[in-house]
């Protein structure tokens, strides 16, 4: 596959959507099952789907039948998590808990139509006072506890479609630590209950579009920094920037203490290259080729490479390789609590852990430890090309 004409064509596919205009026929080099995965692969097959519709020459029968079929199924989920959001809503203020939606539970309805914006999960900010409370709610409600007592965030989930995450952090402890620059930090990444605002449903909180915005970039840089990010995130600031008259000022006054308002213009620029006639330029270049290969949730091969990087400018003495072997054979207390809950009350066993987890994900016909070693070798052997 093509993926940077693949790309292009898909960004000028949504343009038009947009626009309400036609979009330009398919061209020649690229072919529409080229388009179908890699707009699968950014959870973006809804909007390509509704944009290919116009045109003249369309797929063939059946890739255009399995597409409808996808986006029908799409559509159904995401009248699903509406309702089952309104639920939860309902549910929560019934108990007395305060809650805040957050991502695509808000940005669903920022959309020309609702089931254009593809959500995975349903993610919303509670009270870490409340983590208990909330776990018997979502369990009255017919969810499955799948993660609990998380220091970032519980995980609920109630097939066929239903993914809910309930954030008592806006950020990991490790994501909090990456966002401060020097002695500076975001107090919203800190404490975000003192930036929540009240609205006129009661115990139902939202952040002003200014902090939802500076939320929206830390959380795509998060992805973008880490295994890449996708082609929807970038729409998401193209839309909220459609919708809101922003303090550009205070936004990026706030992201310079991440370190993070270069980061904030420049995809900002990129958006404007796609959908306002921005002319590119070559660093913009490169970071849309990034996001062309990422997919929504990024990949191995970017998540390992951008964490050798942040390894070498640690400069601990170790090689960064060596480091980075290390830590994922045997990952923190903090972390590994995530995977073990047992730990928190048996932190001793730890070594047991890392020797049941080594075992777990070594062996097996799909071992994922032998897929990351792999994917590990060419990660660094890249990087050392590039160097040499």
């Amino acid at each position: 596959m093509d993926q940077i004409n693949t790309g292009k064509y898909i960004v000028s596919l949504i343009k038009a959507l947009f626009s309400e205009t036609r979009p330009e026929e398919k061209p020649d080099d690229i072919s529409f099952e080229d388009v179908y995965a890699l707009a699968k692969k950014h959870h973006i097959l809804n909007m390509c789907f509704y944009a290919i519709d116009r045109l003249e020459t369309k797929p063939d029968d059946t890739l255009y039948a399995e597409w409808r079929k996808q986006v029908t199924v799409s559509s159904a989920q995401s009248q699903i998590q509406l309702s089952e959001r309104s639920s939860i809503i309902e549910t929560l203020q019934k108990n007395e808990i305060d809650c805040l939606p957050l991502k695509g539970c808000f940005l669903k309805e920022m959309y020309p139509h609702t089931d254009y914006r593809e959500m995975a999960d349903l993610d919303i900010l509670i009270r870490k006072e409340d983590q208990a409370r909330v776990k018997e709610v979502m369990e009255s409600l017919g969810y499955h506890t799948k993660m609990y007592d998380s220091t970032n965030h519980d995980v609920y989930d109630k097939p066929p479609f239903m993914d809910v995450e309930m954030h008592v952090a806006l950020f990991s402890e490790e994501g909090r630590e990456r966002f401060h620059a020097a002695d500076e930090k975001i107090a919203l990444i800190e404490d975000p209950w003192k930036h929540a605002l009240r609205t006129e449903q009661p115990h139902v909180y939202r952040f002003s579009p200014e902090d939802t915005y500076i939320f929206l970039i830390l959380h795509l840089a998060k992805h973008f920094n880490g295994s890449g990010t996708g082609i929807r995130q970038f729409i998401d600031i193209l839309v909220f920037n459609q919708k809101y008259d922003l303090d550009k000022e205070y936004v990026y006054k706030t992201l310079a203490a991440a370190d993070m308002d270069d980061f904030c213009r420049q995809a900002e620029a990129l958006v404007d290259v796609w959908f306002n006639g921005r002319k590119m330029t070559e660093d913009l270049e490169g970071m849309e080729i990034y996001i062309f290969s990422s997919g929504v949730y990024g990949n191995m091969l970017n998540r390992i490479r951008n964490r050798l990087d942040i390894m070498d400018n640690e400069n601990k003495g170790a090689s960064s390789a060596s480091r980075y072997v290390m830590m994922r054979a045997f990952p923190p207390l903090k972390t590994m609590r995530i995977i073990y809950p047992s730990l928190k009350k048996y932190p001793y066993l730890l070594p047991l852990t890392w020797i049941h987890r080594l075992a777990v994900k070594t062996f097996g016909k799909d071992s994922p430890a032998l897929r990351e070693l792999k994917t590990f070798r060419k990660a660094n052997k890249l990087r050392k090309e590039e160097n040499s």
